[in-house]
């Protein structure tokens, strides 16, 4: 077995651990389904008896059943420069950053992005582990054209700029000289 394999093994069962502990009713349904059991309740309660041999055939079903494609499914590509969460504000490279740059675990994700599912969230970073290398080169070019955005921005504000940076200092200025008029 590959070490990408193990990888994605490995990044399965934390995964499927920390549903266990946030999403019990919801880890139920997919270890029933991955178990081919009808029961959600059944299913849990064999995880319960049998934790570690339930996540190794879960893990395996799961390795084995998954492709690619149905990943691809929570993504919207429509332009190679963007890649869209489906049915969402927010883009790949704003969940990788929290999570790769700010250390955010999948539950600190949801509370920052709480408009995605847990599903969602951890469909965007399997696919991240997946594409690890593509996916790291394309955050870093997001991060490289809003460095770049916001230089040009500074050379060169709009008028609303002007006028807001204008209006705080004369705020700051009124704020001086009333401070001012305090000390005399």
């Amino acid at each position: 077995m590959s070490n990408d394999d193990q990888r994605l093994k490995q990044l399965i069962k934390d995964a499927i651990v920390e549903l266990g502990q946030q999403q019990p009713v919801v880890l139920g349904r997919l270890l029933a389904a991955a178990l081919n059991q009808a029961d959600p309740a059944q299913a849990l309660d064999r995880v319960r008896a049998e934790p570690l041999r339930v996540v190794a055939e879960t893990v395996e079903v799961s390795y084995a059943v998954t492709p690619p494609r149905e990943l691809e499914e929570y993504l919207d590509f429509a332009d190679p420069r963007e890649i869209r969460i489906q049915g969402h504000r927010v883009w790949l490279e704003h969940v990788v950053y929290e999570h790769v740059h700010n250390g955010l675990a999948p539950d600190e994700l949801a509370a920052r992005f709480p408009s995605l599912t847990p599903d969602e969230i951890y469909a965007v970073l399997l696919y991240y582990y997946r594409n690890q290398v593509a996916v790291d080169r394309y955050v870093a070019n997001w991060m490289a054209w809003g460095e770049q955005m916001r230089a040009e921005q500074a050379r060169n504000p709009t008028i609303d700029v002007l006028k807001l940076q204008r209006a705080r200092a004369e705020q700051k200025a009124r704020q001086h000289l009333s401070g001012a008029c305090k000390h005399q």
